[in-house]
């Protein structure tokens, strides 16, 4: 072999190794920046967390969802719902409050964030009564036999209840009683003052008797 065809081999040779080594970087470069995930991977991951109890964790992951796509509905009523558990004042409640209206906004018929609006309007107190009452009505006609998905003990039967309660706190007695009573029958009869029985207790208002007989559901069958 001459001189000239051994350094055509060597150079060869050489382009190969440049070849393999570019391939084989190539490689190694697919696998060490994976794709980050999507708003939906990280929405479904902050779902798994809640479902689990860990709603700091929950909150982390729809959160991010929310910065890499802020159209994503999901996200906001996930996060609010997330909030809502870890709420510990109005600010963190106004906090949930406005997660739920991101999302009404981005899905109007999202039954879950209407439901999880009522909850907090609830828990903000008596200048928030009216919002919980249309909330819980607008969860109810979006969907009658109303299930949150994740965390199933909530159903229509917690819509029902927050109504009554915020009409009994805007004292509406007959009308709080009526929508109790879509959930369980009771024998309390207003102008009936022998009928103002609840679990074994004799009130002495028909005022009382209803509120017994709330504080009685919310124990029994409240999610």
């Amino acid at each position: 072999m001459t001189l000239r065809d051994k350094m055509v081999r060597w150079l060869l040779r050489g382009r190969l190794l440049i070849l393999l080594s570019a391939i084989s970087c190539g490689t190694e470069d697919t696998i060490i920046r994976p794709l980050p995930p999507s708003a939906r991977e990280l929405t479904a991951a902050g779902w798994v967390e809640y479902e689990k109890g860990n709603l700091s964790g929950a909150s982390e992951s729809f959160t991010k969802a929310i910065g890499i796509d802020p159209s994503h509905a999901e996200a906001y009523v996930g996060d609010g719902w997330s909030r809502l558990g870890l709420a510990v004042d109005s600010l963190s409640l106004a906090f949930s409050l406005g997660r739920f209206d991101e999302a009404i906004k981005r899905s109007p018929a999202a039954a879950e964030a209407h439901a999880g609006r009522a909850a907090v309007l609830l828990a903000l107190g008596s200048d928030s009564l009216t919002g919980v009452i249309d909330a819980a009505r607008e969860a109810r006609r979006l969907a009658p036999d109303f299930v949150f998905a994740h965390r199933p003990s909530f159903d229509h039967i917690d819509l029902w209840l927050l109504e009554a309660f915020a009409r009994a706190a805007r004292g509406e007695f007959t009308t709080a009683l009526q929508l109790a009573e879509q959930i369980r029958s009771s024998d309390i009869r207003e102008d009936e003052p022998a009928t103002w029985w609840v679990d074994g207790i004799r009130y002495r208002t028909f005022m009382d008797a209803v509120l017994g007989f709330l504080h009685l559901l919310s124990k029994t069958e409240a999610g």
